[in-house]
């Protein structure tokens, strides 16, 4: 909130300084929002001396108490409203929150009650756009390359700040090599791995790691591995899904459709409609796909293929390595030729029963093309028997690994873990990433969102308090909460329920780290934190 919102702020909740009479008694939530405002009022000038000394007699009254400062300091969100289920649901569970009841006993002027749907004094910060639950039903899914994304969030939902998508990788399944210049994007891997190339630059993420593709930088991304992967795009702004809807086959991400030769014609339309979403189509060369994982017979041959730009001819050599030889093979393609299938040279032996394998790779482009390099590499296995198998000569494993940052920053705020997964320093200012584990019969005091930020739940089951009503959320419900509004999370669970936690602005890192009490899941609070009854109590 900006100085000057601060401080009206503070006019509007106390009016008369002379006149304010501090109650005998407060809770830390209470105390919160006075020390808030106390932080940014009593610097200003001596127009604001009295607040000074009133919250000092605040601050004084809870020195030996440790109150807990629920509320971001430069964002001292006022709202009194609060539930009795609330309150309920946090005695059963060890918490007191003040009821309106208490704060209006504790904070009045000119006998009208400050509450925002009652009072007549408006207050200048005011609620914002309504939070969104969207559960995992009737979700939009749309394959293009081996790839079904789900829609999870669209610009609709997240007031175009980014989008959101779940997708499934088939093996060997990924987009070819292109250049965003309207969006950046940021992926979680969920399950499996998923094998990036960024620039010049190739390696594998695991399970729990991130990867951010800053707008207007080339890249790829394959399942190089034999099961299918799973991982979470973010696309910021929103428009995205646009594309997808677009060009993309509609179907359920556990029906993929069967591999195919793609025409020349399909490959020129995808190009266009690329293009129209201010995505460049790299003209890059890479060994097809669809070749992979499959026998066959007579003499062996591979296909090569050009499945972003075509315009112009372009050529590579194909390097082959049988272990004792090596020989290069040219490959020319003219202009807006897109397949180019090539002979293996080899000779059978009459008498040889041992399977031999060919090393192949692609090298050398010219003519203003680039190599995909994660699918620039083949191995062909030729059997006696007058067959032949190629394989991606890409693996998980032969990449360099991007693993989960264990070192990485982690806070206990209100009995969650809050894990930093990506900052935004990672991500030059457009995202905040977090793992939040919310412990087995945990109930937190109610919060205020201090900024933008979206929910996606891991595991297990979160009850989200958001206003007045209460939300169930099972596994991969999204939940958008608009800066501003008031919200807690309940896991009623006897297990741990986990949740990523997202935001486009970084003060969410800032409430975070200024509000907990560091340490990772392994290390809570030991004043906070019961092993016994495996329950979290702040």
């Amino acid at each position: 909130m900006a100085l000057q919102d601060s401080l009206n702020s503070a006019e509007w909740l106390f009016g008369n300084y002379d006149n304010f009479v501090p109650p005998s008694a407060v809770t830390g939530t209470q105390f919160s929002v006075f020390d808030s405002l106390y932080k940014n009022v009593s610097s200003v000038s001596n127009h604001y001396a009295k607040a000074h000394t009133h919250f000092s007699e605040w601050e004084d009254s809870f020195a030996t108490n440790s109150p807990k400062k629920l509320l971001n300091k430069q964002h001292s969100g006022f709202s009194f409203q609060h539930t009795n289920h609330h309150a309920n649901a946090r005695k059963q569970q060890g918490h007191f929150l003040p009821s309106s009841e208490h704060f209006h006993k504790a904070v009045k002027r000119d006998r009208h009650d400050i509450d925002w749907h009652h009072s007549k004094h408006e207050p200048p910060h005011k609620f914002a756009e309504r939070p969104v639950v969207l559960s995992d039903t009737d979700r939009k899914g749309y394959w293009l390359f081996g790839d079904h994304a789900t829609f999870v969030a669209t610009g609709k939902e997240t007031k175009g700040q980014f989008s959101l998508f779940d997708f499934t990788t088939v093996p060997q399944g990924g987009p070819l090599v292109h250049t965003h210049y309207r969006e950046g994007e940021f992926a979680y891997i969920l399950e499996g791995e998923v094998s990036y190339q960024l620039h010049d630059q190739v390696f594998t993420a695991t399970a729990g790691s991130f990867v951010y593709e800053p707008k207007g930088h080339p890249h790829s991304f394959v399942n190089l591995g034999t099961t299918t992967a799973r991982h979470l795009v973010f696309s910021f702004p929103s428009g995205l899904e646009n594309l997808f809807a677009e060009a993309g086959l509609p179907g359920s991400r556990f029906s993929p459709p069967a591999p195919q030769v793609p025409s020349s014609e399909f490959l020129d339309a995808n190009v266009k409609l690329l293009n129209k979403y201010g995505v460049d189509a790299q003209n890059s060369i890479i060994f097809a796909p669809f070749d992979y994982n499959s026998t066959k017979s007579g003499s062996p041959e591979v296909t090569l293929l050009r499945p972003g730009e075509s315009k112009g001819a372009v050529s590579a050599t194909i390097t082959v390595n049988d272990g004792k030889n090596i020989k290069h093979l040219p490959v020319n393609f003219a202009d807006g030729e897109r397949l180019k299938t090539v002979s293996i040279p080899y000779v059978r032996g009459n008498s040889s029963t041992v399977d031999r394998t060919f090393n192949l790779a692609l090298t050398d482009p010219k003519g203003g093309a680039t190599i995909g390099m994660l699918q620039d590499k083949a191995v062909v296995i030729i059997k006696n028997d007058n067959n032949y198998t190629i394989a991606n000569g890409n693996t998980p494993d032969s990449l360099p690994k991007v693993l989960p940052n264990q070192d990485s920053a982690a806070y206990w705020l209100e009995g969650d873990n809050y894990k930093f997964v990506a900052t935004s320093v990672d991500t030059e200012g457009q995202f905040s990433l977090f793992d939040v584990l919310v412990g087995p019969q945990q109930s937190d005091s109610l919060l205020y969102a201090p900024a933008d930020q979206g929910y996606f739940v891991l595991d297990g089951n979160v009850d989200f308090h958001i206003g007045d009503q209460v939300f169930n959320a099972a596994p991969n419900t999204f939940v958008f909460i608009p800066e501003g509004n008031p919200y807690a999370l309940t896991n009623l669970g006897t297990t741990n329920a986990r949740t990523l936690l997202f935001s486009t602005s970084s003060e969410l890192e800032n409430f975070i780290s200024y509000l907990g009490t560091p340490g990772d899941i392994f290390n809570p609070p030991c004043n906070s934190f019961s092993q016994h009854n495996h329950t979290y109590i702040c």
